[in-house]
């Protein structure tokens, strides 16, 4: 992982040497026009709270600071409230250019962050499970140049985001949940999309369509998946089996496909064994719009006849609704998420909050276009 973040403070501002505030611009200027000390001046500017000063002297600073054109120093600012106004984000950024999903949570995040004045520092994770996540974001959470940790990172074990929540720096997760150890205090503050309501939704549509056969594409990574039972994939996997059990319908293990589905190839060897069946699968369930593709292109390759209307992806893949037979997708509030992970992170930050923190579970919706109305390419 390589983090492209620059030292924002130099030794002598991160020791809070006063001093380094004098240097900024038309400071000395003010002081001569008003006849006010640099003290008072700083207080004024910088908004210290508790200052004593009198209104007439503060009203007639601002307006001499105004006619000379002053502009407070964000960094000398940052000091003096002890932060710098700069949020990370740690995002496990997607592979290819057709899934949205690291995109719009990017979206979400920067758009609430430049409404309360806060830069957002893009941390790219790896697309896998990465050993030394919590020593890879250390020096940037340690060293403090940022006022939170925002990540969004679902195959990563207890362990390490135990670690980031020990160094005591307010963090939120996106897609994710964890209990940390009771020593540690309680639940992060997460934001996740309901993947069990989603794809319990995805199933019963697909059975009010006279299936029986459904296939489900859900993903399994190693370590993770060894101590995990929160993941994406596992809600997933919990609603499509209540839809069936509220059906009768049997659950087959063998419709079940597990792999690494960011890997084509893991897909098309799927798809393989599902088309070997004796009854193989009538319709196919999958995480992602990109897997629900290649998934109908390979059965179809493996002569499993599906229709595209007994697809369900998701994350609403930006072609899926200009193909000749579009399919259904579960469209995912990853830019809400995102939204809401800042406005999270901001009031923990300015609140020094310690209390339990909670899992938000937005609503999933299903996209049902019209199969004749759209555009074709």
């Amino acid at each position: 992982m390589v983090l492209a973040i620059t030292s924002l403070l130099s030794a002598e501002a991160r020791a809070g040497n006063k001093e380094f505030l004098s240097i900024m611009v038309n400071r000395k200027e003010i002081a001569e026009r008003t006849g006010v000390s640099m003290t008072v001046i700083s207080h004024v500017l910088n908004n210290t709270p508790g200052a004593r000063v009198k209104n007439e002297t503060r009203e007639k600073v601002l307006r001499v600071a105004r006619e000379l054109g002053y502009v407070t120093n964000a960094l000398g600012k940052a000091l003096i409230e002890n932060k710098i106004h700069h949020v990370a984000l740690a995002i496990n950024c997607c592979d290819s250019d057709d899934d949205q999903t690291c995109k719009r949570i990017i979206a979400g995040v920067t758009a609430a962050a430049a409404e309360q004045d806060y830069h957002v520092l893009l941390c790219p994770l790896k697309s896998r499970m990465d050993d030394n996540l919590a020593s890879d974001l250390a020096e940037l959470v340690q060293s403090r140049r940022v006022d939170g940790l925002i990540l969004n990172k679902e195959d990563v074990l207890t362990a390490e985001v135990a670690k980031l929540a020990a160094m005591e720096l307010p963090l939120v997760l996106i897609n994710n949940h964890f209990t940390l150890p009771i020593d540690q205090g309680h639940m992060l503050d997460s934001f996740c999309p309901d993947l069990f309501g989603g794809t319990r939704i995805a199933t019963n549509l697909l059975i009010s369509r006279g299936h029986r056969r459904i296939a489900l594409f859900r993903s399994e990574n190693g370590v993770f998946a060894k101590e995990n039972h929160r993941g994406s994939d596992q809600r997933r996997e919990s609603g499509y089996r209540e839809a069936l059990n509220a059906a009768d319908i049997p659950i087959d293990r063998d419709l079940i496909a597990v792999g690494d589905f960011s890997r084509t190839e893991d897909i098309e060897q799927a798809a393989g064994i599902l088309s070997q069946l004796p009854q193989p699968p009538t319709a196919v369930i999958a995480a992602t719009d990109a897997i629900a593709l290649k998934a109908l292109h390979f059965l179809r390759r493996f002569q499993v006849k599906l229709a595209p209307d007994a697809v369900v992806g998701g994350g609403d893949l930006f072609f899926r609704r200009y193909l000749e037979q579009p399919f259904h997708s579960l469209v995912l509030p990853w830019e809400r998420m995102g939204r809401m992970a800042f406005e999270q992170i901001k009031k923990n930050i300015d609140h020094n909050a310690d209390s339990p923190g909670t899992m938000t579970v937005l609503p999933v919706t299903l996209a049902d276009f019209s199969f004749k109305e759209l555009p074709r390419i």
